[in-house]
């Protein structure tokens, strides 16, 4: 009987009418977003909320020490999140080259290094074509 009921048109309406009501009641709104991707950034590490930590776990180092590393959510990421949602993305703008921030991305990466001031064996500075260098992530240690 039920499957009948919703062949028919005026149910049919009736029922996605409801499931409607019940997605925007339970679906985050764009500033419950907005307002948990602040939270984030302006988080403080030493003493973060709950939510905002991925993985707890304990280590032991060789001298016995018990150390409690918690990893939480990505700032840099929520950053650029939030650029995303609300159109800040800046596309349309190439990297600058006097970056300070670019170039120590640049000696993070695998190979690079700065021997006897030797510039070249830098990679390059990346243009607005190339993706954007990997977010290197970082842990708290108690």
């Amino acid at each position: 009987m039920g499957c009948r009921l919703l062949k028919t048109p005026r149910v049919a309406d009736e029922v996605l009418k409801l499931r409607d009501r019940v997605f925007e009641k339970t679906a985050l709104s764009f500033s419950e977003k907005r307002n948990y991707l602040a939270r984030v950034v302006r988080s403080d590490a030493t003493a973060p909320d709950a939510d905002l930590v991925q993985e707890v776990r304990e280590e032991v180092d060789s001298e016995g020490n018990v150390k409690r590393v918690r990893k939480m959510v990505s700032k840099l990421e929520a950053l650029n999140i939030d650029n995303k949602m609300i159109g800040h993305e800046h596309k349309d703008r190439e990297v600058q080259a006097s970056n300070p921030f670019m170039f120590l991305i640049s000696l993070s990466k695998p190979g690079a290094s700065l021997a006897q001031g030797d510039v070249a064996s830098l990679p390059a500075i990346p243009s607005a074509s190339v993706p954007a260098p990997v977010i290197i992530d970082a842990e708290l240690v108690e």
